[in-house]
């Protein structure tokens, strides 16, 4: 049996939950998708977060506990379950569990997910010598060889907490110049034990149970890296896969929206980094969430497709 809502809430990260919140003080019956982990990007966060007006946390786990106590006290449902099929037209969602659900108007908060470089090896040795996060797991590399592959501020940045314990870091970039800021890239260049491979490219993790040894191509050579962890930090891609050619999305497939986040189809929203490739931060996604939710307000209200 199908479940209607006034909204539905594809993804329940920061976006998804700052509209779940706000359309329950808009009196809006809600439900909020979320199959993986409440809080979304939050979980990868594992440094203070500081910057966020009015509220500050230890790192993203703390500040996704302040966010849940709110929403556990919030009028909307918490749907533990991945959507699997969103037909936006129609506004319905069919999970995973073999539920779907209804709306009279859809927010599409499904976030981003960390890009993969696509080469050999690279999920086999994920948690066996590849790190989710250089920050949250430092400890794990004292005295040992790491390699991270990127030249943006989240791969220059993991290069510089690593080398604090690393015996040496090896940054490789397939560009012959960090795009990193200026003051990372400084200090980068003042520490001994960050070695920088520019112009080259990862062709494949090497090892038998955990990861010995990363192999590079730069130019017409190869060469072998010695390294028992790795990190990639390459950028993210949105999570649009299941709305691709329902609403308007950019080249890189970011859903395209205007000043009241609403989509090239009337009556879906989208709210956070899945539509937001310029400044995708946790104020922009609460701000993002709330807007989409007060939107829909008028949609539900007025019966009408906006």
């Amino acid at each position: 049996m199908e479940k209607a809502f006034d909204v539905l809430v594809i993804g329940g990260g920061m976006a998804g939950l700052s509209a779940g919140l706000w359309c329950s003080d808009l009196g809006l019956s809600c439900a909020v998708c979320e199959a993986r982990a409440v809080g979304g990007q939050l979980g990868w966060i594992h440094n203070p977060i500081r910057n966020y007006p009015g509220l500050e946390a230890a790192d993203g786990r703390e500040f996704r506990e302040k966010i849940l106590r709110q929403a556990r006290s919030a009028h909307f449902e918490l749907i533990e379950a991945e959507a699997e099929g969103i037909d936006c037209e129609a506004m319905r969602v069919s999970c995973s569990d073999g539920t779907s659900y209804a709306g009279k108007a859809l927010i599409l908060a499904m976030g981003v997910r960390r890009r993969e470089l696509g080469v050999e090896g690279e999920r086999e040795f994920r948690g066996k010598g590849i790190l989710e996060s250089g920050s949250g797991e430092r400890e794990k590399v004292k005295g040992k060889d790491v390699v991270v592959v990127g030249g943006g501020d989240a791969a220059a940045e993991n290069a510089l907490i690593l080398s604090r314990l690393a015996k040496r870091v090896t940054l490789v970039h397939r560009r012959e110049r960090l795009t990193a800021r200026s003051e990372f890239v400084e200090e980068i260049r003042k520490l001994g034990n960050i070695e920088l491979l520019l112009g080259a490219q990862v062709r494949t993790f090497v090892g038998s149970d955990w990861l010995e040894s990363v192999e590079v191509v730069r130019g017409d050579s190869v060469a072998s890296v010695e390294a028992q962890y790795a990190v990639v930090r390459i950028g993210v891609a949105p999570n649009s896969e299941l709305v691709a050619g329902q609403v308007e999305t950019d080249a890189s497939g970011y859903v395209v929206v205007d000043a009241f986040c609403g989509t090239s189809l009337p009556g879906v929203f989208a709210a956070g980094d899945v539509a937001n490739p310029v400044a995708p931060t946790l104020v922009t996604a609460g701000g993002m969430g709330a807007t989409a939710a007060k939107a829909t307000l008028q949609r539900v209200k007025s019966g009408q497709r906006i």
